[in-house]
Protein backbone atom coordinates (compact mmCIF):
# COMPACT_ATOMS: atom_id res chain seq x y z
CA UNK A 1 0.00 0.00 0.00
CA UNK A 2 2.94 2.06 0.79
CA UNK A 3 4.25 1.64 -2.59
CA UNK A 4 0.86 2.25 -4.49
CA UNK A 5 0.46 5.84 -2.44
CA UNK A 6 4.09 7.01 -3.41
CA UNK A 7 3.18 5.91 -6.93
CA UNK A 8 0.31 7.64 -6.75
CA UNK A 9 2.05 10.81 -5.67
CA UNK A 10 5.11 10.36 -7.84
CA UNK A 11 2.16 10.64 -10.91
CA UNK A 12 0.37 13.41 -9.83
CA UNK A 13 2.99 15.28 -8.70
CA UNK A 14 3.96 17.40 -12.27
CA UNK A 15 0.38 18.47 -12.10
CA UNK A 16 0.51 19.89 -8.79
CA UNK A 17 -2.58 19.03 -8.15
CA UNK A 18 -4.45 16.65 -5.86
CA UNK A 19 -5.67 12.98 -8.02
CA UNK A 20 -9.46 12.18 -8.27
CA UNK A 21 -10.44 9.03 -7.41
CA UNK A 22 -12.81 7.57 -10.05
CA UNK A 23 -14.28 3.80 -9.90
CA UNK A 24 -18.11 2.20 -10.37
CA UNK A 25 -19.17 2.53 -8.29
CA UNK A 26 -17.41 5.19 -6.41
CA UNK A 27 -19.53 5.57 -3.00
CA UNK A 28 -18.32 1.64 -2.71
CA UNK A 29 -15.31 1.21 -3.86
CA UNK A 30 -13.78 4.98 -2.44
CA UNK A 31 -14.88 4.26 0.86
CA UNK A 32 -12.96 1.00 1.61
CA UNK A 33 -10.02 1.50 -0.38
CA UNK A 34 -9.71 4.97 1.64
CA UNK A 35 -10.54 2.75 5.00
CA UNK A 36 -7.47 0.49 4.11
CA UNK A 37 -5.32 3.42 2.96
CA UNK A 38 -5.84 5.24 6.56
CA UNK A 39 -5.12 1.70 8.48
CA UNK A 40 -2.59 0.76 6.58
CA UNK A 41 -0.42 3.64 5.35
CA UNK A 42 -2.13 6.64 7.25
CA UNK A 43 -2.91 8.97 4.33
CA UNK A 44 -4.55 8.87 1.64
CA UNK A 45 -3.03 10.87 -1.92
CA UNK A 46 -6.85 11.33 -2.97
CA UNK A 47 -8.69 14.70 -2.12
CA UNK A 48 -12.14 13.98 -0.19
CA UNK A 49 -14.11 13.50 -2.75
CA UNK A 50 -14.69 10.84 -5.67
CA UNK A 51 -16.04 11.11 -9.61
CA UNK A 52 -18.55 7.88 -10.03
CA UNK A 53 -18.24 6.82 -13.75
CA UNK A 54 -22.09 5.51 -13.42
CA UNK A 55 -23.01 9.02 -12.36
CA UNK A 56 -20.88 10.83 -15.15
CA UNK A 57 -22.75 8.36 -17.65
CA UNK A 58 -25.86 9.73 -16.55
CA UNK A 59 -23.94 13.16 -17.60
CA UNK A 60 -22.76 12.75 -20.82
CA UNK A 61 -26.40 10.20 -21.61
CA UNK A 62 -28.54 12.55 -20.26
CA UNK A 63 -30.85 10.01 -18.75
CA UNK A 64 -31.42 9.26 -14.89
CA UNK A 65 -28.88 7.26 -12.56
CA UNK A 66 -30.77 4.19 -13.27
CA UNK A 67 -30.93 4.76 -16.87
CA UNK A 68 -26.96 4.81 -16.99
CA UNK A 69 -25.66 1.42 -16.26
CA UNK A 70 -22.96 -0.60 -18.58
CA UNK A 71 -25.51 -2.28 -20.47
CA UNK A 72 -26.85 1.57 -21.87
CA UNK A 73 -23.53 2.48 -22.57
CA UNK A 74 -22.96 2.99 -26.07
CA UNK A 75 -20.27 0.05 -27.24
CA UNK A 76 -17.83 2.54 -28.49
CA UNK A 77 -17.29 3.56 -24.83
CA UNK A 78 -15.51 0.04 -24.13
CA UNK A 79 -12.17 -1.16 -24.48
CA UNK A 80 -12.00 -5.21 -24.83
CA UNK A 81 -10.35 -5.57 -21.33
CA UNK A 82 -11.89 -8.64 -19.42
CA UNK A 83 -14.20 -7.97 -16.38
CA UNK A 84 -12.76 -10.69 -14.32
CA UNK A 85 -13.83 -9.29 -10.46
CA UNK A 86 -9.44 -9.24 -10.36
CA UNK A 87 -8.72 -5.77 -8.52
CA UNK A 88 -6.05 -4.31 -10.80
CA UNK A 89 -8.24 -5.94 -14.20
CA UNK A 90 -11.35 -4.47 -13.07
CA UNK A 91 -9.18 -1.05 -12.40
CA UNK A 92 -7.90 -0.85 -15.86
CA UNK A 93 -11.38 -1.54 -17.32
CA UNK A 94 -12.96 1.15 -15.53
CA UNK A 95 -9.99 3.37 -16.11
CA UNK A 96 -10.27 2.84 -19.57
CA UNK A 97 -14.27 3.50 -19.39
CA UNK A 98 -13.63 6.42 -17.82
CA UNK A 99 -11.22 7.56 -20.60
CA UNK A 100 -13.74 7.13 -23.07
CA UNK A 101 -15.62 8.51 -21.47
CA UNK A 102 -13.74 12.04 -21.20
CA UNK A 103 -12.71 12.01 -25.16
CA UNK A 104 -14.78 14.51 -26.77
CA UNK A 105 -18.58 13.00 -26.49
CA UNK A 106 -20.91 15.73 -27.04
CA UNK A 107 -22.78 17.04 -23.51
CA UNK A 108 -25.33 19.75 -25.32
CA UNK A 109 -28.06 19.88 -27.32
CA UNK A 110 -28.08 21.78 -30.40
CA UNK A 111 -31.08 23.71 -31.13
CA UNK A 112 -31.69 26.08 -33.86
CA UNK A 113 -33.94 26.93 -36.71
CA UNK A 114 -34.26 23.45 -39.26
CA UNK A 115 -32.50 25.97 -42.20
CA UNK A 116 -29.05 26.33 -40.13
CA UNK A 117 -28.39 22.57 -40.51
CA UNK A 118 -27.77 20.56 -43.14
CA UNK A 119 -28.77 17.75 -44.42
CA UNK A 120 -28.66 15.02 -43.30
CA UNK A 121 -26.60 12.30 -45.58
CA UNK A 122 -28.17 8.65 -45.80
CA UNK A 123 -25.42 6.26 -46.88
CA UNK A 124 -26.52 2.70 -48.63
CA UNK A 125 -25.44 0.40 -45.73
CA UNK A 126 -27.14 2.84 -42.64
CA UNK A 127 -30.09 1.96 -40.70
CA UNK A 128 -32.58 4.66 -40.64
CA UNK A 129 -35.19 5.42 -37.69
CA UNK A 130 -37.67 7.38 -38.14
CA UNK A 131 -40.68 8.22 -35.23
CA UNK A 132 -43.59 10.41 -36.04
CA UNK A 133 -45.63 11.84 -33.36
CA UNK A 134 -48.91 13.96 -33.17
CA UNK A 135 -47.30 17.28 -34.51
CA UNK A 136 -46.74 15.38 -38.34
CA UNK A 137 -50.66 14.55 -38.63
CA UNK A 138 -51.70 18.06 -37.18
CA UNK A 139 -50.52 19.89 -39.85
CA UNK A 140 -52.86 17.47 -42.04
CA UNK A 141 -55.46 18.60 -40.08
CA UNK A 142 -55.89 15.66 -37.38
CA UNK A 143 -56.81 16.54 -33.95
CA UNK A 144 -54.79 16.22 -31.23
CA UNK A 145 -55.42 15.14 -27.90
CA UNK A 146 -54.18 18.34 -26.52
CA UNK A 147 -56.79 19.96 -28.72
CA UNK A 148 -59.49 17.53 -28.31
CA UNK A 149 -61.66 20.24 -25.55
CA UNK A 150 -65.17 17.95 -26.06
CA UNK A 151 -63.99 14.90 -28.14
CA UNK A 152 -64.48 13.20 -24.50
CA UNK A 153 -66.17 14.31 -21.46
CA UNK A 154 -63.36 15.51 -19.64
CA UNK A 155 -64.94 15.24 -16.22
CA UNK A 156 -66.02 11.77 -16.62
CA UNK A 157 -63.02 10.51 -18.88
CA UNK A 158 -59.08 10.58 -18.46
CA UNK A 159 -57.38 11.43 -21.87
CA UNK A 160 -53.94 10.14 -22.33
CA UNK A 161 -51.35 12.25 -24.09
CA UNK A 162 -50.37 9.48 -26.02
CA UNK A 163 -53.03 7.15 -26.36
CA UNK A 164 -55.98 7.21 -28.46
CA UNK A 165 -58.55 6.81 -25.73
CA UNK A 166 -58.57 6.32 -21.71
CA UNK A 167 -59.22 2.63 -20.58
CA UNK A 168 -59.82 3.63 -17.48
CA UNK A 169 -62.46 5.92 -15.37
CA UNK A 170 -61.52 8.88 -13.07
CA UNK A 171 -63.27 8.76 -9.77
CA UNK A 172 -62.33 10.95 -7.19
CA UNK A 173 -58.36 11.49 -8.42
CA UNK A 174 -58.10 7.57 -8.74
CA UNK A 175 -57.92 5.48 -11.74
CA UNK A 176 -60.15 2.40 -12.17
CA UNK A 177 -59.83 -0.02 -15.20
CA UNK A 178 -63.45 0.01 -16.98
CA UNK A 179 -64.01 3.52 -19.06
CA UNK A 180 -64.78 0.98 -22.44
CA UNK A 181 -66.55 -1.34 -19.79
CA UNK A 182 -68.64 0.98 -18.22
CA UNK A 183 -69.49 2.94 -21.77
CA UNK A 184 -68.60 1.31 -24.47
CA UNK A 185 -71.05 3.44 -26.40
CA UNK A 186 -69.41 6.81 -25.33
CA UNK A 187 -65.78 5.08 -26.65
CA UNK A 188 -67.36 4.33 -30.16
CA UNK A 189 -68.93 7.50 -30.63
CA UNK A 190 -65.41 8.84 -29.65
CA UNK A 191 -63.73 7.03 -32.69
CA UNK A 192 -66.64 7.20 -35.10
CA UNK A 193 -66.10 11.17 -34.83
CA UNK A 194 -62.25 10.35 -35.45
CA UNK A 195 -62.87 8.14 -38.56
CA UNK A 196 -65.27 10.52 -39.66
CA UNK A 197 -62.61 13.25 -39.06
CA UNK A 198 -59.78 11.11 -40.81
CA UNK A 199 -61.38 10.57 -43.76
CA UNK A 200 -61.13 14.17 -44.98
CA UNK A 201 -57.72 14.55 -43.73
CA UNK A 202 -54.90 14.16 -46.73
CA UNK A 203 -50.73 13.93 -46.42
CA UNK A 204 -48.68 16.40 -46.65
CA UNK A 205 -45.61 16.75 -47.33
CA UNK A 206 -43.66 15.27 -44.74
CA UNK A 207 -45.68 12.09 -45.06
CA UNK A 208 -44.73 12.28 -48.98
CA UNK A 209 -41.07 12.62 -48.10
CA UNK A 210 -41.07 9.66 -45.67
CA UNK A 211 -42.87 7.54 -48.47
CA UNK A 212 -40.24 8.43 -50.67
CA UNK A 213 -37.40 8.03 -48.54
CA UNK A 214 -38.90 4.40 -48.15
CA UNK A 215 -38.76 3.87 -51.28
CA UNK A 216 -35.31 4.80 -51.85
CA UNK A 217 -33.59 3.62 -48.77
CA UNK A 218 -34.22 -0.19 -47.56
CA UNK A 219 -32.46 0.22 -44.03
CA UNK A 220 -35.72 2.55 -43.17
CA UNK A 221 -38.14 1.62 -40.20
CA UNK A 222 -40.67 3.81 -39.87
CA UNK A 223 -42.35 4.15 -36.51
CA UNK A 224 -45.50 5.92 -35.34
CA UNK A 225 -47.53 6.82 -32.16
CA UNK A 226 -50.16 7.99 -34.85
CA UNK A 227 -53.42 5.82 -35.44
CA UNK A 228 -54.69 7.76 -38.84
CA UNK A 229 -53.72 6.17 -42.22
CA UNK A 230 -51.65 9.18 -43.62
CA UNK A 231 -48.65 7.39 -43.82
CA UNK A 232 -50.26 4.81 -45.86
CA UNK A 233 -52.03 7.21 -48.20
CA UNK A 234 -48.54 8.68 -48.77
CA UNK A 235 -47.73 5.70 -49.54
CA UNK A 236 -45.30 4.15 -46.94
CA UNK A 237 -46.17 0.12 -46.54
CA UNK A 238 -43.51 -0.49 -43.76
CA UNK A 239 -45.02 1.76 -41.25
CA UNK A 240 -45.16 0.19 -37.32
CA UNK A 241 -48.27 1.57 -35.65
CA UNK A 242 -47.08 1.22 -32.27
CA UNK A 243 -50.59 2.66 -30.88
CA UNK A 244 -52.89 0.87 -33.25
CA UNK A 245 -54.89 1.62 -36.02
CA UNK A 246 -58.19 4.26 -36.64
CA UNK A 247 -59.06 1.95 -39.56
CA UNK A 248 -59.15 -1.35 -37.61
CA UNK A 249 -61.04 -3.24 -35.19
CA UNK A 250 -61.27 -6.46 -33.00
CA UNK A 251 -62.66 -8.34 -30.56
CA UNK A 252 -62.50 -7.36 -26.98
CA UNK A 253 -61.97 -10.74 -25.49
CA UNK A 254 -58.26 -12.06 -24.91
CA UNK A 255 -59.27 -15.49 -25.22
CA UNK A 256 -60.34 -15.27 -29.06
CA UNK A 257 -58.51 -16.01 -31.50
CA UNK A 258 -59.68 -14.08 -34.30
CA UNK A 259 -57.74 -11.17 -35.87
CA UNK A 260 -57.98 -7.47 -36.17
CA UNK A 261 -59.82 -6.21 -39.66
CA UNK A 262 -60.04 -3.27 -41.63
CA UNK A 263 -63.14 -1.58 -40.26
CA UNK A 264 -64.20 2.17 -41.34
CA UNK A 265 -67.84 1.80 -39.53
CA UNK A 266 -68.99 4.62 -37.55
CA UNK A 267 -70.87 3.20 -34.53
CA UNK A 268 -72.53 6.00 -32.63
CA UNK A 269 -75.35 3.56 -30.52
CA UNK A 270 -74.62 0.62 -28.42
CA UNK A 271 -76.99 -1.39 -30.88
CA UNK A 272 -74.55 -0.59 -33.61
CA UNK A 273 -71.57 -1.81 -31.76
CA UNK A 274 -71.14 -5.12 -33.96
CA UNK A 275 -70.21 -8.17 -32.29
CA UNK A 276 -67.56 -10.53 -32.93
CA UNK A 277 -68.19 -14.68 -34.04
CA UNK A 278 -67.63 -15.92 -30.38
CA UNK A 279 -70.35 -13.47 -28.95
CA UNK A 280 -67.92 -10.50 -27.45
CA UNK A 281 -68.01 -7.34 -28.49
CA UNK A 282 -65.96 -5.61 -31.42
CA UNK A 283 -63.50 -2.75 -30.42
CA UNK A 284 -61.10 -0.45 -31.45
CA UNK A 285 -57.85 -1.23 -32.55
CA UNK A 286 -55.90 0.45 -30.16
CA UNK A 287 -53.59 1.17 -27.05
CA UNK A 288 -55.34 2.47 -24.20
CA UNK A 289 -53.86 3.87 -21.38
CA UNK A 290 -52.29 1.16 -19.11
CA UNK A 291 -52.19 -1.69 -22.56
CA UNK A 292 -48.62 -2.71 -24.06
CA UNK A 293 -47.80 -0.97 -27.55
CA UNK A 294 -47.77 -3.14 -30.47
CA UNK A 295 -44.43 -4.67 -31.71
CA UNK A 296 -42.21 -3.32 -28.89
CA UNK A 297 -39.77 -6.18 -29.45
CA UNK A 298 -39.07 -5.10 -33.47
CA UNK A 299 -39.01 -1.56 -32.16
CA UNK A 300 -36.66 -2.37 -29.36
CA UNK A 301 -34.21 -4.47 -32.15
CA UNK A 302 -34.72 -1.27 -34.72
CA UNK A 303 -33.78 0.89 -32.13
CA UNK A 304 -30.23 -0.93 -30.91
CA UNK A 305 -29.01 -1.16 -34.98
CA UNK A 306 -29.86 2.02 -35.97
CA UNK A 307 -26.87 4.99 -37.15
CA UNK A 308 -29.57 7.12 -37.50
CA UNK A 309 -32.43 8.28 -35.39
CA UNK A 310 -35.16 11.23 -36.10
CA UNK A 311 -38.28 11.92 -34.19
CA UNK A 312 -40.83 14.41 -35.99
CA UNK A 313 -43.61 16.17 -34.18
CA UNK A 314 -43.61 14.16 -30.67
CA UNK A 315 -43.59 15.79 -27.43
CA UNK A 316 -41.44 13.77 -25.82
CA UNK A 317 -43.47 13.23 -22.76
CA UNK A 318 -45.14 10.12 -22.98
CA UNK A 319 -42.90 6.25 -22.57
CA UNK A 320 -41.75 4.04 -23.91
CA UNK A 321 -41.65 6.26 -27.02
CA UNK A 322 -40.41 9.54 -24.89
CA UNK A 323 -37.29 6.87 -24.48
CA UNK A 324 -36.59 5.98 -28.16
CA UNK A 325 -33.56 8.59 -28.26
CA UNK A 326 -32.15 7.78 -25.33
CA UNK A 327 -31.82 4.18 -26.54
CA UNK A 328 -30.82 4.86 -29.71
CA UNK A 329 -27.96 7.04 -28.20
CA UNK A 330 -27.44 4.68 -26.24
CA UNK A 331 -26.20 2.08 -28.91
CA UNK A 332 -24.08 4.55 -31.18
CA UNK A 333 -26.61 6.44 -33.25
CA UNK A 334 -27.11 10.14 -34.24
CA UNK A 335 -30.37 11.43 -32.54
CA UNK A 336 -32.30 14.54 -34.51
CA UNK A 337 -35.53 15.91 -33.66
CA UNK A 338 -37.89 17.84 -36.00
CA UNK A 339 -40.59 20.09 -34.75
CA UNK A 340 -42.10 23.54 -34.34
CA UNK A 341 -40.47 23.63 -30.56
CA UNK A 342 -37.86 21.49 -28.73
CA UNK A 343 -39.42 17.71 -27.35
CA UNK A 344 -39.60 17.67 -23.62
CA UNK A 345 -37.16 15.41 -24.00
CA UNK A 346 -34.49 17.03 -26.09
CA UNK A 347 -31.27 16.89 -23.90
CA UNK A 348 -31.64 12.97 -25.80
CA UNK A 349 -31.17 14.42 -28.84
CA UNK A 350 -27.79 16.01 -30.43
CA UNK A 351 -29.84 18.31 -32.68
CA UNK A 352 -33.08 19.91 -32.22
CA UNK A 353 -34.01 21.13 -36.16
CA UNK A 354 -37.08 23.35 -35.22
CA UNK A 355 -40.06 23.69 -37.80
CA UNK A 356 -43.04 22.72 -39.13
CA UNK A 357 -42.82 18.95 -40.40
CA UNK A 358 -44.21 19.72 -43.88
CA UNK A 359 -41.32 22.33 -44.45
CA UNK A 360 -38.49 20.41 -43.32
CA UNK A 361 -39.11 16.45 -44.33
CA UNK A 362 -38.48 17.57 -48.14
CA UNK A 363 -34.88 18.46 -48.15
CA UNK A 364 -33.98 16.59 -44.69
CA UNK A 365 -32.39 14.03 -45.78
CA UNK A 366 -29.91 13.57 -48.72
CA UNK A 367 -28.55 10.00 -50.15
Amino acid sequence: MARYVAWIAETAAPEKRSPVFVAYPAGFDFLFVYWYLIRFVGKSPFSHSALDVKTYSMAMLKCGYREAGKRNMPKRWFDPHPHTHVALDDAIEQGALFCKHAGGEPTMTTVAPYNEFTPLAVEAAQKVFVLTGAGISAESGIRTFRDANGLWTTARLRLPGARSTPGRVSRGGRRVAGGWRKDAELVWRFYAERRAQAKTCAPNAAHAALAALEGKHDGLFLCTQNVDPLHERAGSRRAVHMHGELFKSRCESPRCDSLPFVDAGEYRTAEQIPRCRCGARIRPHIVWFGEVPFDMDLITDALEACDLFVTIGSSGAVYPAAGFARAARAAGARTVYVGPEAPENARAFDECRLGKAGEVLPALFVR
